[in-house]
């Protein structure tokens, strides 16, 4: 099965954003283990890196 995974998806798993940790990170463990092949959008990278960054910057 092919799996658009969302950008806060994404956002959850990298940083730990209760309370969706625990499922995002099952999603994430599906692909891994191949249940599900995940994909993200071009524009996702970005804004996760974006995004990702800014709230890095400001847990400081």
């Amino acid at each position: 099965m092919n799996v658009l995974i969302d950008t806060n998806v994404v956002l959850d798993i990298l940083l730990r954003r209760e309370p969706y940790y625990n499922d995002a990170a099952r999603v994430n463990v599906l692909a891994e283990k191949g249940y599900i092949r995940s994909y993200i959008s071009a524009s996702s990278v970005t804004d996760i890196f974006y995004i990702a960054k800014k709230e890095l910057l400001t847990r400081r």
